[in-house]
């Protein structure tokens, strides 16, 4: 499949790990439930600012960003990829809140999984995103 590269996007995902679980999302849009890491598109050059905005927006959470983990993607319908560089991070404080965040970002839950649990679960079909989870240290 041909990339329009006018149509790729940039965004940063962060996996927050504790007690050797990370944090998974459970949206849903229009209708189909998926599962995706706390973050979104970025709005400056400024990665490791935009991926605690994006999770303090969703989650609550004010987190330490520790390491790049690497790169995955995903394509849309209307043919627009999106990259997303992602990083390790560290919870702040305990609290998770994403009640305020049902209107706008469709967060129905959220959930704390081993890698086993979201590798075996079904979580999602992504290979890039996989192969990512297998291999930043939970």
């Amino acid at each position: 499949m041909l990339v329009n590269m006018s149509k790729v996007e940039q965004g940063v995902k962060g996996i927050i790990v504790r007690d050797k679980n990370f944090l998974v999302l459970k949206q849903v849009v229009d209708g189909n439930t998926f599962f995706s890491l706390p973050g979104g598109r970025i709005e400056s050059d400024n990665q490791e600012t935009e991926l605690k905005r994006e999770i303090k927006e969703e989650t609550g959470l004010e987190v330490e960003v520790k390491e790049f983990v690497g790169e995955w993607s995903f394509s849309r319908s209307n043919g627009s990829v999106t990259r997303l560089e992602t990083y390790k991070c560290v919870p702040l404080s305990e609290k998770i809140s994403h009640e305020d965040t049902e209107k706008y970002e469709d967060i129905k839950e959220v959930l704390w999984l081993s890698r086993e649990e979201f590798l075996e679960g079904g979580y999602t079909d992504n290979k890039s995103l996989i192969e990512v989870i297998k291999k930043v240290e939970i």
